[in-house]
């Protein structure tokens, strides 16, 4: 059995306050929700991704590395300024959340995906068991979590910072609906059939149903982008999945997609065994995949690191199943997790230290108090990678 590892260090990440906004009492904080990393310009560059809208727009937010070794210099980017959001009416002060569960830099964007997943409202103790009830039916479907787009990196004095239009490329979305696509697959359509409009039908997120939580990109030997969204459910029998899809050519109302090679469909799959997690985020490093993994459902524990070793050496192939048979596909890493907090949303490789060892970042959903730093900071974790 492998033992939880223990970080070699930790690292506080410093936001700006999040106050409340106008017509809302409710306070919210950025450090309590990071849902997506990526590290750039060697670890001088932080952005992250979050889960709730916390000012009044989703935004992604970034970070700048102190001499200290600590993270600060907060900067906000908003979504819409860059893409046009599905839903930018605000309810309660805000603006719907994107649900942002996946981001990567690839070829000069950085990439972002929504969580396009349905949402139970949580049933308020202060409130009859009756109320109770009725809030454990209502499901609802947020728009603006239906959106995967990539904005532009570009270079300021304090690092890399995002433009709607930077060096030839700019800031778009895929093309509406690509999800219906989905609808007629005999593994996930069950899952999707509720997004036709029968909102009773639809399975939300937390409880098994379709839900994106991790992204990566990488260039395939014919030079296009392979785009893989790694979904914290379903979980099929103990199977994680990941859709491939294939970006193609601006077409001025969003990217369109291109059929990917050795598909017949404009997405194919890849069914993994996680030893029934599901992902919860994604990274190349090198040709190897490593894959995040934690509970579909709304558990605590395990979490796990695993790597899919150089899944896409070979040719081109329609959908995919790898085992967990500690070769090609292995769980490297067991990671910590608290009793209703610290969960394990996201991570990030880095050199740690003089030697360059392989390291990565990991930042947690609903952080446990010892992991707050005074009234904005929070601590990530750095865990050393297996050879």
């Amino acid at each position: 059995m492998t033992s939880i590892a223990h970080p070699t260090r930790r690292v506080c990440l410093t936001f700006a306050d999040g106050g409340t906004v106008p017509g809302s009492d409710e306070q919210r904080e950025f450090r309590v929700s990071l849902s997506a990393l990526v590290i750039l310009d060697a670890g001088r560059t932080l952005l992250a991704g979050g889960d709730e809208t916390v000012r009044v727009e989703p935004s992604i937010e970034r970070l700048t590395l102190r001499p200290d070794g600590s993270y600060g210099e907060h900067c906000s980017f908003s979504v819409s300024e860059f893409i046009e959001l599905p839903d930018d009416v605000r309810d309660e002060g805000r603006v719907g959340e994107v649900d942002i569960e996946g981001m990567a830099d690839h070829e000069g964007y950085l990439w972002f995906t929504g969580s396009h997943s349905a949402n139970r409202k949580r049933p308020k103790g202060s409130n009859s068991v009756a109320a109770q009830i009725d809030q454990l039916a209502t499901v609802r479907r947020g728009k603006n979590r239906f959106l995967v787009g990539r904005i532009p990196i570009a270079q300021d004095a304090d690092g890399s910072r995002l433009e709607k239009k930077h060096a030839g490329r700019r800031a778009a979305r895929l093309e509406r609906g690509w999800v219906k696509e989905l609808r007629s697959d005999p593994h996930l359509g069950l899952f999707l059939s509720g997004y036709n409009g029968d909102r009773s039908q639809v399975v939300p997120g937390k409880d098994n149903g379709f839900d994106i939580e991790g992204l990566c990109a990488s260039t395939r030997a014919d030079g296009t982008t392979r785009l893989l969204l790694g979904l914290r459910g379903p979980v099929l029998r103990g199977f994680a999945t990941l859709l491939e899809l294939c970006p193609g050519d601006d077409g001025g109302k969003g990217i369109e997609l291109a059929v990917v090679p050795g598909s017949a469909r404009v997405y194919r799959k890849h069914f993994l065994d996680l030893g029934g997690l599901g992902v919860r985020d994604l990274a190349f490093f090198g040709e190897d995949l490593w894959i995040l993994a934690g509970p579909t459902m709304a558990l605590d524990g395990p979490v796990a690191l695993y790597r899919w070793r150089a899944p896409f050496d070979g040719p081109e192939s329609a959908d995919t199943l790898t085992r967990g048979d500690g070769e090609r596909l292995r769980r490297e890493l067991l990671l910590p997790f608290g009793d209703g907090t610290d969960h394990a949303e996201a991570f990030a490789l880095l050199a740690d230290g003089a030697s360059g060892t392989p390291s990565v970042m990991v930042v947690y959903d609903s952080p446990s108090p010892r992991r707050l730093e005074g009234t904005a900071g929070v601590f990530a974790d750095v865990f050393a990678l297996p050879a």
